[in-house]
């Protein structure tokens, strides 16, 4: 699905994946509460294998090159920050990081920055905004940060960046909201040879609702087509994977594996941050699908799913995948 940058995010004006192919779009400028419910499911969802994977493959160039050179570091698609902190953890051996953040949403860029700041306080970093760039420089615990915003959409935005110019390529929920073959074509322009490519909760194409209704397939089926429409792609996690460990792709896989969303009521029903998330994912579909003259049922169907979430009873799972990935040195 898409995570939580929009359907405009798709035309290049806003955010991602089913939750953002669940657009953020029907929350408007309340998106941003969305983004942390979200936050809340995407945490237990993460694949820690893959993590792990992508950890050792930094603290093994730190350990090739010297910690004290930067870290360059690209996320595409950053929204709100909710994954910052993961990436900061990822760069941990490195003393000094440079962080190139994007995404198309002014509005996501700004609580990006508030979030770095608020993230900076708790973390023990002095910050510093730079007058002329609007960068942000954190200094504290022996290390140097500094991060820069760049408002662009993937693919074309990215060409902005400097090729072979990072050592991480991160990106969550992201890639489902791009055409085709997107993700392998801008990792292997943006990372130099021995650079890490991890990306998250990408979107496989497959949604399921529990208890089952006859109207689920045509339903999501339809949905899922939407975000083909809007020229995205909602088999990216099994594209990204199948085509990075494809012989010349470039790219050495070292781990992937499946990171579905799940939300299971249990006992009185839901944590507040599940109740928001799939009432978003509700929301999403019926931007799609509401006013579909073909699917009459779809009204009758969101009816009922609304129903069993307030009564605590809606079960619900998206089918994501995590990898891991290296640039391999250019073929002489």
């Amino acid at each position: 699905m898409t995570s939580g940058k929009t359907a405009s995010a798709r035309r290049g004006d806003a955010c991602s994946g089913p939750a953002a192919g669940f657009g953020a779009a029907v929350f408007g400028a309340g998106r941003v509460p969305y983004l942390a419910s979200k936050a809340f499911v995407d945490e237990r969802a993460l694949d820690r294998e893959v993590r792990r994977a992508a950890a050792e493959a930094l603290r093994h160039s730190a350990r090739e090159r010297g910690a004290a050179r930067p870290l360059q570091v690209v996320e595409v698609g950053a929204g709100a920050g909710d994954g910052f902190p993961r990436w900061m953890e990822l760069a941990a051996p490195f003393q000094r990081v440079e962080f190139t953040a994007t995404d198309p949403s002014p509005a996501l860029l700004a609580a990006h920055r508030r979030a770095v700041a608020a993230w900076a306080e708790e973390e023990g970093y002095r910050a510093a905004t730079g007058a002329d760039n609007g960068e942000i420089r954190l200094e504290g615990r022996g290390r140097r940060v500094v991060l820069r915003f760049l408002e662009a959409a993937a693919p074309a935005g990215l060409d902005r960046l400097p090729a072979g110019g990072f050592d991480l390529l991160a990106a969550q929920s992201v890639w489902d909201l791009t055409p085709p073959g997107t993700a392998l074509r801008a990792a292997r322009r943006l990372l130099r040879a021995g650079g890490v490519c991890y990306s998250t909760l990408t979107f496989c194409g497959e949604t399921r609702f529990d208890p089952p209704l006859p109207a689920d397939r045509r339903i999501l089926d339809s949905y899922h087509r939407s975000i083909e429409t809007r020229g995205g792609d909602p088999a990216a996690g099994v594209r990204l994977a199948a085509e990075a460990n494809r012989a010349g792709s470039g790219f050495e896989v070292l781990a992937s594996a499946r990171s579905d969303w799940r939300v299971t009521p249990v006992g009185n029903g839901y944590a507040p941050e599940e109740r928001v998330f799939v009432e978003a994912v509700l929301g999403f579909i019926e931007q799609e699908v509401g006013d579909r003259t073909d699917l009459p049922e779809a009204e009758e169907w969101l009816a009922a799913r609304r129903a069993a979430l307030a009564a605590g009873r809606l079960g619900f799972r998206a089918e994501n995948r995590d990898l891991a990935a290296v640039r391999r040195p250019a073929a002489n």
